[in-house]
């Protein structure tokens, strides 16, 4: 049967759930769970977000302060006019006239972020999106050598009285405290963690350290960018979670927990143990969740609560055959999804030098909402957890190299 078959007749069999569950409040403050400054919502986005993706938008103005505008930055982009043109019309479609507001803090203008009359301004927002573009811009632009700036102390300022940050694709990564900067997840698994841009690698900097609890990495799923985060947290010992946030997509954060909108995937990663070898791989352990729209996770103790409307999805076929390389390539999303439904609970396959052994745990389930017409995947499909174990691929006879 092949994958599009599949997945219709998943849904043509879901069973629906009668269970359900109340996200509630956490007694836990955010001050508890972010040891900073950072102590209002975010809203970080996966990249590629649609004008017409109404609830994202809506996610963010209801999060500012009062009905002071969204202020836009679009310190990231090569063209930042345009960028902030287009951002404001975007929300002032559904926020009405007023509700956002470009500020000309560009990159190239970088001077501006210590002038008070630019923190001025940042301190009249109700709240903040980035524009995509280059992470490094932002970070060098608010924390030049990790100085912090009279633009960046008003922006927390206002964030500490509750005001969203809030950004786009390059944006997710600026938000950590230890940012991805570059790298494809096949460089990542072939030569590791690097500490200078210009070599083969993924290359980790300092970010606006905004999200304490993990490492957020953007368009995840359409650019096939999981090996890359699997090696980024495999490699810091100080960061045990990782969010890869697919396009279209949000994590939309207030206080300890975290609610996903948008048309894709949030896919948790939590290190269980990371392994040996010079990219920490070799006998590593991960768990991964796939989250989608409406679905929660928690920050503080990694509880996750599933929409409830959403049906079950079982399957009685075997496992679909995993592609070459599903690492590196968008293609991970249709194996996933195959693979959840099916009645196989393991599946193996090799990436640059390493075997993936996925297996779904204990208490796995599957479940979204219908698909809506044309679609090719489930709305809001959620799956999890799933256990990976990865090990090194014995060399070549006579190359004392890793496989390829």
């Amino acid at each position: 049967m092949d994958a599009r078959r599949c997945r219709g007749a998943a849904f043509a069999l879901a069973i629906v759930i009668a269970a359900s569950c109340d996200p509630g409040s956490r007694a836990q403050s955010e001050a508890d769970l972010f040891d900073g400054p950072a102590m209002g919502p975010l809203v970080i986005i996966g990249g590629r977000l649609d004008p017409k993706n109404e609830p994202i938008y809506r996610a963010i103005l209801g999060l500012r302060v009062g009905a002071d505008p969204i202020c836009i930055l679009p310190t990231a982009s090569d063209r930042p006019e345009e960028s902030m043109k287009s951002a404001v019309a975007h929300f002032e479609r559904y926020g009405g006239p007023g509700s956002a507001i470009g500020i000309d803090l560009f990159h190239t203008r970088a001077w501006k972020a210590d002038r008070p009359k630019m923190a001025r301004k940042l301190e009249g927002c109700g709240g903040f999106f980035f524009t995509d573009g280059d992470q490094s811009r932002v970070v060098d632009t608010l924390r030049p050598q990790g100085r912090s700036t009279l633009a960046e102390q008003a922006i927390l300022r206002v964030h500490r009285k509750g005001g969203v940050i809030s950004a786009s694709s390059s944006g997710a990564a600026m938000m950590n405290e230890r940012m991805i900067g570059s790298g494809s997840s096949d460089d990542a698994l072939t030569h590791g963690i690097v500490e200078d841009a210009s070599l083969p690698g993924v290359w980790i900097r300092g970010g606006m350290g905004l999200l304490r609890s993990g490492i957020a990495d953007q368009a995840h799923l359409a650019k096939g960018r999981t090996g890359r985060l699997l090696v980024t947290l495999a490699g810091l010992d100080s960061v045990n979670r990782g969010f890869g946030i697919d396009e279209d997509t949000a994590f939309v954060i207030r206080g300890t927990v975290a609610r996903v909108v948008g048309s894709s995937q949030v896919v948790v990663f939590e290190k269980v143990r990371a392994g040996t070898g010079p990219r920490k791989l070799d006998n590593a352990r991960f768990r991964m969740l796939l989250l989608g729209n409406g679905d929660t996770y928690d920050l503080l103790d990694g509880k996750t609560e599933v929409e409830v409307r959403k049906d079950t999805l079982r399957l009685d076929t075997p496992a679909p055959t995993p592609l070459s390389g599903p690492w590196l390539a968008a293609g991970l999303h249709l194996f996933l999804v195959d693979f959840a439904v099916s009645r196989t609970q393991s599946s193996e396959f090799t990436s640059r030098g390493y075997r993936f052994r996925l297996t779904k745990a204990e208490g796995f389930d599957a479940r979204g909402w219908e698909i809506p017409t044309g679609d090719d995947l489930p709305h809001g499909f959620t799956a999890g957890w799933f256990e990976l174990d990865i090990t090194s691929e014995p060399a070549p006879a006579g190359t004392g190299q890793p496989n390829p």
